[in-house]
């Protein structure tokens, strides 16, 4: 797990499972829409979903779950309710996060960053 916060506004929390190709392949099938992900979305298979505000924390937003070969990432991103989130930017983070898993898996640096 990796995550962000400025402690204000925004908090960005990144969680992975690296399984067997075929096994992570069986556990998760993606369902995201192109309304939903974009038209050509990062990752083998992709969801987007929304995160409701907790009363612990008071944030809600976006978030994304994304297989690339035997990784699965689920990639949340929260704000205070009555802000926005673009999809520019919760694609972004994914783009980065799935070029990050494809280096790994070619054995190099994992170094992409959101452009």
């Amino acid at each position: 797990m990796a995550a962000f916060t400025d402690m204000e506004d925004e908090e960005l929390e990144i969680y992975m499972i690296s399984l067997p190709g075929a096994t992570a392949e069986e556990l998760f099938t993606g369902k995201g829409t192109e309304d939903e992900v974009g038209s050509n979305p990062p990752g083998d298979q992709i969801d987007r979903f929304e995160i409701s505000s907790s009363p612990s924390t008071g944030m809600d937003g976006e978030g994304v779950i994304v297989r690339q070969d035997g990784v699965i990432a689920r990639i949340e991103y929260t704000r205070p309710p009555g802000t926005q989130t673009s999809d520019q930017q919760l694609m972004a983070i994914t783009k980065m996060v799935v070029t990050r898993i494809q280096q790994a898996q070619r054995g190099e640096n994992p170094t992409a960053s959101v452009e």
